[in-house]
């Protein structure tokens, strides 16, 4: 093409020189000089990035997420482990097939949404009745009587004022909040809650499964898995708090590779907030600390114990839920109600003499093939 029919596209070309071939082993600047950010046998390391590294990186001449180089993910460490000397190139893919992607997950997440609405006005009378029972009765509570936040009660109370020692009440207080706006207490409207919150972790999920390298049909798999198995059904449209303890489970991941790709204080804020939810809402859940040490090390290396922004994140994170618990630790001494959190009612949830106990991982494994993965799925897997 000559300089009248080509010469925009040149100019866009020198502007935006594509990027340094990936199966090169050295990383070259612009000038073709080594670059300098590059670490031990010409691999991404820690140092400045030259320009047109930034180029590439912004999505300009390249995205190196389309190629599964994304630093804070851990991919090359993953490649090379495996043996390769070089990263694996992912195919990027067409604009038209990204729109139909999006449609086809609207439709996984639709019809998971109306899955978990059938009957969504049933009585609480189903699989653990006393634990929806006893979480709608607070959020009922919230609605009806004082005092806050702060200060769940429950029905159960004798002649106590009712408050009880439990994991954070989020759940049950955002339910009272939808009972404002309607004027009246609708258990339905905590089962919609949960079905919200059950569809949209699958949303996070599928956004998960791309972030780590997923291509598109494998990540809304995974969607319509978590979706489909027949307990999330159930959590996913029960009147407990675990819908919402999943979805901040997997938005703490989220939120916590983000930050440690970019270092922005929004997005330290971000990761903080849902991991503190999080753990505040079931405490159980500070088993997520494995995954996020794992995030931190494939991004640092060992070097993220000496980072203070990492220490400040964990103590930003840990001390809300320690000062909840002592305050519920409290409402158990004044009232002696306790969901069993901390305080004893007969039985200790804390003890490690399950890990001994064959019928225990009996259980476990009836429960796996029977009501998370089904024969049929087992069997896939």
């Amino acid at each position: 093409a000559g300089p009248e029919s080509g010469g925009g596209s040149q100019a866009v070309a020198r502007a935006h020189p594509p990027c340094p071939s990936q199966g090169s082993r050295r990383l070259l600047s612009g000038d073709g000089a080594p670059d300098p950010g590059a670490g031990r046998d010409g691999l991404p390391g820690r140092g400045p990035r030259p320009a047109g590294d930034r180029l590439c990186r912004s999505g300009r001449g390249g995205d190196l997420h389309q190629h599964g180089l994304r630093r804070g993910s851990g991919g090359w460490l993953r490649h090379l482990r495996r043996g390769h000397g070089q990263p694996r190139v992912m195919a990027t893919e067409p604009a038209r097939s990204r729109a139909l992607g999006d449609r086809w997950l609207l439709a996984i997440l639709a019809l998971g949404l109306v899955v978990r609405l059938i009957e969504v006005d049933a009585p609480l009378i189903d699989w653990q009745s006393w634990r929806q029972a006893d979480t709608a009765a607070i959020a009922r509570n919230f609605f009806e009587e004082e005092g806050g936040l702060l200060y769940p009660r429950v029905d159960w109370r004798g002649a106590t004022p009712g408050y009880a020692e439990t994991n954070f009440p989020l759940y049950p207080y955002a339910v009272s909040l939808l009972y404002q706006l309607l004027g009246e207490v609708e258990e339905s409207a905590g089962r919609a809650l949960s079905a919200l919150f059950s569809v949209a972790t699958a949303w996070l999920l599928y956004a998960l499964s791309r972030r780590w390298g997923g291509d598109p049909w494998s990540a809304r798999c995974a969607a319509a898995l978590f979706l489909a198995f027949p307990l999330n059904v159930f959590f996913g449209r029960a009147f407990m708090p675990e819908a919402l303890m999943l979805l901040l489970s997997v938005a703490a991941l989220l939120t916590f590779d983000r930050w440690l790709e970019d270092g922005l204080k929004v997005s330290l804020l971000a990761a903080w907030a849902t991991a503190a939810a999080c753990f505040l809402v079931k405490v159980p859940t500070c088993y997520l600390g494995f995954p996020l040490v794992a995030l931190a090390w494939s991004r640092h290396g060992w070097g993220f114990l000496r980072r203070v922004e990492m220490w400040g994140y964990l103590a930003g994170v840990l001390l809300p839920v320690a000062v909840w618990h002592l305050h519920a630790y409290s409402l158990y001494e004044e009232t002696g109600l306790t969901f069993g959190v901390f305080g004893s009612t007969g039985y200790d949830k804390w003890t490690t003499s399950l890990l001994l106990d064959t019928g225990f991982y009996a259980l476990v494994g009836h429960r796996l093939a029977e009501a998370v993965f089904t024969p049929v799925g087992l069997a896939l897997v």
